[in-house]
């Protein structure tokens, strides 16, 4: 069965929240935009994160998030 593009897209952006999540936990930001960072960027400045071990990294996000488990997929091993 083939999700919708809408169900695509509101995955997409529970896995943005998901992140941001984490991100505010590492810095003060209160949300993106305030200090620059665009929801657009959250994923790339998420990776960034993890790489410095600030964040959770993908091992511990799927056990965190089975639900997400496709996006996270995608995230740590992107299509070429």
């Amino acid at each position: 069965m083939h999700e919708t593009a809408l169900g695509t897209v509101a995955r997409r952006q529970l896995l943005v929240e998901t992140l941001l999540h984490y991100l505010h936990g590492y810095q003060a930001f209160p949300w993106p935009g305030a200090d620059g960072l665009t929801l657009e960027e959250v994923p790339s400045s998420y990776l960034d994160a993890v790489k410095v071990g600030k964040v959770p990294g993908r091992e511990e996000l799927l056990h965190r998030h089975p639900d997400l488990s496709i996006e996270l997929e995608e995230l740590f091993h992107p299509a070429s």
